[in-house]
């Protein structure tokens, strides 16, 4: 199986900031859109635009850590992970798993000819992997109540 059909089977929308957002803003975004990690761009109009890094809970907590609070009307662009690791539609799945395991990552970007298409993420590979085993394996059906 490829990441194309991962793709092909969530929602298309990848949810993005600019390189200029302030960090207060992508975390604002993350809330709201219930989300643990965003694409930056230069540009935020359209899918195609080229990736510029990926900002993460998990780079907002280290620099917490580090910086405390005013590490919040910083631009993205100084706490974003720059050339983020990349998979293409046509990788297997496998192959995606095998470099978010490998660089600890949780959210995989995913470039046709250098364009942003999509993200994967290990929430993907989960949903997809409780839908092969619910096709395997179908739950019970949940009791009934009986009113007498």
């Amino acid at each position: 199986m490829r990441v194309e059909h991962i793709l092909r089977t969530k929602e298309s929308r990848v949810v993005a900031v600019r390189t200029t957002a302030t960090v207060a803003e992508a975390i604002r975004l993350m809330k709201a859109e219930n989300i643990s990690a965003l694409v930056v761009k230069e540009v935020c109009r359209t899918e195609g635009n080229t990736l510029a890094g990926v900002l993460s809970e998990r780079d907002i907590v280290h620099a917490l850590l580090e910086r405390g609070s005013s590490l919040l009307p910083m631009p993205v662009s100084q706490l974003m992970t720059r050339a983020p690791i990349t998979c293409t539609p046509q990788d297997s799945l496998h192959h995606a798993l095998h470099l978010m395991d490998r660089h600890h990552i949780r959210h995989l970007p995913v470039l046709d000819d250098g364009h942003l298409v999509g993200v994967v993420s290990a929430r993907d590979f989960t949903k997809l992997q409780l839908q092969e085993m619910s096709a395997a394996d179908p739950l019970p059906a949940a009791p009934t109540l009986q009113l007498h």
